[in-house]
């Protein structure tokens, strides 16, 4: 059974092949309940940490949604503890802070990395199909 939504992703979805090895990997975010990160932010990091695995020499970056007090440093938190447990060293994570919106998201990894001097020349962005073309 087709869910009502599927033919509008489907449309929506941007598939975009890369050519080189992505120096950063960055993950949208998709918030946290109060113990636990949500299912769509464990699948989106279960891929970044895939990709890197292809790609060891990237960094993971990544923001965290601030929908109301203190949530943003629970989001980093889990993250963080979800990467380690799953082999990623801490020198291959960057934490960009807190976002409100994707475009501020995007900002915010940008200026992680600048403060760690690194100018990244090719960018993965990994995100659920809903995002896919605000992502570009």
């Amino acid at each position: 059974m087709v869910k009502l939504y599927d033919p509008l992703i489907a449309r929506w979805r941007v598939w975009d092949e890369f050519l080189k090895p992505p120096d950063v990997i960055a993950v949208v975010s998709y918030g946290t309940f109060a113990d636990r990160l949500t299912d769509s932010s464990i699948a989106m990091l279960s891929e970044a940490i895939r990709r890197f695995r292809e790609y060891p020499e990237s960094f993971i970056a990544f923001a965290s949604f601030e929908y109301a007090p203190g949530t943003a440093k629970i989001e980093s938190s889990l993250k963080k503890r979800f990467l380690r447990k799953m082999g990623i060293l801490e020198d291959a994570i960057v934490d960009a802070g807190l976002l409100l919106n994707s475009i501020q998201e995007a900002r915010s990894i940008k200026k992680a990395l600048e403060e760690l001097n690194f100018k990244a020349g090719h960018i993965l962005v990994i995100t659920g199909a809903g995002h896919s073309r605000s992502a570009r």
